[in-house]
């Protein structure tokens, strides 16, 4: 999955990515991981249910791996 990690706006701050350039999988000790906040009520009839794994290049169930999701489109 090639891809950068730049723009203009809504840039990520700091000197690591929280995110393994690559994958897009969040790293172990990220602040992405486990902070992500509740679904809105309007939304929690349309949970997130697949990721794409890079691993096999397929799609895969996510699960909610700690005490919250983590934020972006990949759960560690």
């Amino acid at each position: 999955m090639p891809g950068t990690v730049t723009g203009w706006s809504n840039l990520i701050k700091g000197t690591t990515l929280p995110v393994d350039k690559n994958t897009f999988i969040p790293t172990s000790g990220s602040p992405v991981v486990d902070t992500a906040q509740a679904n809105l009520t309007a939304v929690t009839a349309y949970p997130v249910q697949y990721q794409y794994d890079v691993s096999t290049f397929s799609v895969k169930t996510r699960a909610v791996n700690g005490a919250a999701a983590d934020i972006g489109a990949v759960e560690r």
